[in-house]
């Protein structure tokens, strides 16, 4: 006659394979890990620490949402904004008046304001997209004023703004 295994020696054995695989992984695991891994943790862990500390105490952590900086004020930089937002004003049958940029404002020791006057002629649909474009622009730009003049079959908008841009290069 057959004897066949009872549930306690089947649930040891099972046990037994369980702690057997979890040695192996536990074993294997620490080949995955570079050796100093313990200290980069601790580093990032100081890092962030201060990371934190200077993000409460930073103006411009207050001052600026996140995408409002735009990578420096170089003039290809100011260029790109320009004719980045005139060819959308074309795109959107949008004739330019005007456009003007004033020369960069420093603002705290890494971050320098922006500003433009500008206007544009065209349809009034034209006029409105152009206006949900700037929302999503980047980088965030603040429009300070807005004028929308109707002028029978065009409107005429102007609108001046600001954004900011790094310092720090």
């Amino acid at each position: 006659m057959k004897k066949t295994p009872s549930a306690s020696v089947l649930s040891l054995g099972a046990l037994a394979l369980l702690v057997a695989a979890t040695a192996s992984f536990m074993g294997f695991s620490k080949f995955s890990k570079p050796e100093n891994f313990a200290n980069r943790v601790a580093l990032l862990d100081e890092r962030m620490v201060e990371i934190r500390r200077l993000s409460r105490s930073s103006k411009m952590a207050r001052d600026y949402v996140p995408g409002s900086l735009c990578p420096s004020i170089a003039d290809e930089e100011l260029a790109g904004f320009v004719s980045a937002l005139q060819a959308r004003a074309t795109q959107l049958n949008l004739s330019t008046v005007t456009f003007s940029i004033s020369p960069a404002e420093a603002v705290g020791e890494t971050a320098a304001k922006v500003s433009f006057q500008s206007e544009f002629s065209g349809p009034y649909e034209g006029a409105s997209a152009l206006l949900a474009d700037l929302a999503n622009q980047t980088p965030r730009v603040f429009v300070d004023r807005v004028d929308l003049m109707d002028k029978a079959a065009t409107v005429s908008l102007r609108f001046s703004g600001h954004f900011y841009c790094s310092t720090a290069a």
